[in-house]
């Protein structure tokens, strides 16, 4: 494809990868995997305009010339159902074809719809948090503090992980959050993090972490979501357009994609050691990774919320 670089992450994970073991296992299986994506996106391709002017040329049947009537009438019949045939082949390509492309579109809106909701949410709480900060300025200016009304916000102090691995060693020291998922699914982000994934986790851990806090205490006053769309949210804000407490009906009734769900916690949380993790936050969006977070609530419990899983988004109805 134009314009592709194998040296940039986001364009190397659309590349599938397959072990030593898998090509050799079946060789031609393999070579298929491999050349569908680029055979479907020749395929979609316009032709050069030399070409998109000639006419389609197929291999037509012989008329029979010698024979009876009955054998001559019987060839015809024969040319006129190869091109049925045909035709119901070409036919049944454009319907598949077809099929892809509004799968394709389906995703496309289902993106595009996600995106801009998560960007009505972003300004609505742009324009909260505007109000807010004018009615503070007016009233220390009331109090006469007109220094501290127009001086400068002081810089964050929130220090970032540099990589996910720390990131997971300095989860440990929050104390009201537990990670119960595997580790290394987790570090292997950072061979495919993009954009600012590794700051949106942490925003997303703090945020977890204030509100276990709260709902330890009984304060919290609902779940996560509420949380982040009220004002005891503001020391560790977190967008609420990222937060979705449940997954869709399709993947909740479907046992393989619930089983990736079924994530673990300790048997004092529940005594099969795994309960359904639906609530996750989106953590990054825009290629083939998408990371999720997935947590489970028990602060009515054992006083904790705990992260059952960091990584790769898990499979669902468009994947």
């Amino acid at each position: 494809m134009p314009g592709i670089d194998p040296a940039w992450k986001p364009d190397a994970q659309s590349h599938p990868v397959m072990s030593r073991r898998t090509l050799e296992a079946d060789v031609r299986r393999a070579a298929r995997t491999l050349a569908i994506l680029p055979q479907r996106h020749a395929l979609r391709q316009p032709l050069p305009a030399a070409l998109a002017t000639l006419p389609v040329q197929r291999t037509r049947p012989r008329q029979q010339i010698h024979g009876s009537d009955i054998e001559k009438l019987t060839g015809e019949i024969k040319a006129l159902n190869t091109l049925l045939d045909e035709a119901e082949q070409i036919e049944a390509k454009r319907s598949k074809e077809v099929e892809e492309l509004n799968a394709d579109l389906d995703k496309a809106d289902r993106g595009a719809y996600e995106l801009r909701g998560e960007n009505e949410e972003l300004y609505e709480q742009f324009q909260v948090a505007q109000r807010r900060v004018r009615f503070l300025q007016e009233q220390l200016r009331k109090a006469g503090e007109y220094e501290a009304a127009n001086c400068e916000p002081p810089a964050s102090v929130i220090t970032y992980p540099e990589t996910f691995a720390d990131l997971l060693d300095r989860l440990k020291k929050l104390p009201y959050l537990f990670f119960t998922g595997k580790e290394k699914i987790t570090r292997d982000l950072d061979s495919q993090s993009v954009d600012n994934w590794l700051r949106v986790a942490w925003d997303a851990l703090l945020a977890l972490d204030h509100f276990a806090e709260a709902s330890a205490k009984g304060t919290a006053g609902g779940d996560f979501l509420s949380w982040c769309k009220n004002e005891e949210s503001h020391t560790y804000p977190f967008p609420a357009a990222k937060v979705a407490m449940r997954e869709s009906d399709t993947v909740a009734r479907q046992d393989k994609l619930r089983r990736e769900r079924m994530l673990p916690v300790p048997k004092s949380v529940h005594p099969d050691g795994v309960v359904f993790m639906q609530a996750h936050l989106r953590i990054g969006s825009g290629n083939t990774v998408a990371p999720r977070l997935h947590f489970y609530d028990d602060g009515s419990n054992t006083g904790r919320v705990y992260v059952g899983y960091l990584g790769p988004h898990l499979r669902n109805t468009l994947t």
